[in-house]
């Protein structure tokens, strides 16, 4: 019985806050970790649902735009170990890649990330306007 219970619970899942949207007639998927605080339970679980979504994508097609905002990690080493895992998963369906939501005084950490992401297009943009429409120039 207690395993019945347990085996409920961790079925019971949020849903993805991921999401694709259209901007100027381009589809672009908005990786969602946004307001995670410190969770990262949680954004292993966004990140799997996301490397799940882009998987069933044509490689080397998807325009994706990550938010990071009020998503921070005081466990660098789990976060490394994430994103070390993580990138080279979804890396074969990113086409161009954008980010928003990373403080000033936390973008000295981009330099330590940017070999996971590849020979892939990258870049960092203070509004989500901008880095949408540097997205769907393309």
């Amino acid at each position: 019985m207690e395993a019945d219970r347990e085996e409920k619970f961790e079925r019971q899942e949020t849903p993805m806050k991921s999401r694709w949207i259209i901007h100027n007639d381009k589809r672009i998927f908005i990786a969602d970790y946004s307001e995670h605080d410190n969770n990262l339970n949680a954004l292993r679980v966004e990140v799997a649902a996301v490397i799940e979504t882009l998987s069933q994508e044509p490689f080397d097609s998807v325009l994706a735009l990550t938010d990071v905002h009020y998503t921070f990690a005081t466990d660098v080493r789990s976060l490394t170990a994430l994103l070390e895992d993580s990138f080279p998963k979804a890396n074969p369906y990113i086409k161009k890649r954008a980010m928003i939501g990373l403080p000033e005084c936390r973008r000295y950490l981009v330099p330590l990330f940017e070999p996971l992401t590849g020979s892939k297009q990258y870049r960092m943009f203070n509004r989500m306007r901008d880095a949408l429409d540097w997205l769907a120039s393309e």
